[in-house]
């Protein structure tokens, strides 16, 4: 089944989101590309990093935040919504630190996973 974006509003917070996932394409799969849903997995097929219209945020989500959440920067820690999940409703200074977030996610997972 296809995904239906929720919330057409929130897609540049989205496209925004997932231009800083795309650079890890060249090494992870993509698993799913529609406007509004984009998801990525390692080589061995586990879940890396996956963007996401909601109806009222977009959620970038990642095990590797539930499962070792000193990956996340101490600024970034008010937009969790969940344990594996950030939530974001517009741009603010946050957006500076998307990288920095992907990075360290990326490291731990080179450092600790079978890819």
């Amino acid at each position: 089944m296809d995904y239906v974006c929720p919330n057409i509003g929130l897609l540049p917070i989205w496209d925004e989101l997932t231009k800083h996932c795309k650079k890890y394409e060249a090494i992870m799969s993509i698993k799913k590309d529609e406007i509004g849903y984009y998801r990525l997995e390692t080589p061995s097929k586990k879940p890396f990093i996956a963007t996401c219209v909601q109806k009222k945020h977009v959620g970038l989500y990642s095990v590797v935040m539930y499962r070792h959440p000193q990956v996340i920067p101490k600024e970034l820690e008010d937009f969790r919504i969940g344990k594996s999940c950030m939530g974001f409703v517009d741009f603010d200074e946050s957006f500076d630190l998307i990288p920095q977030l992907l990075d360290n996610i990326f490291q731990h997972y080179a450092s600790t996973e079978k890819f």
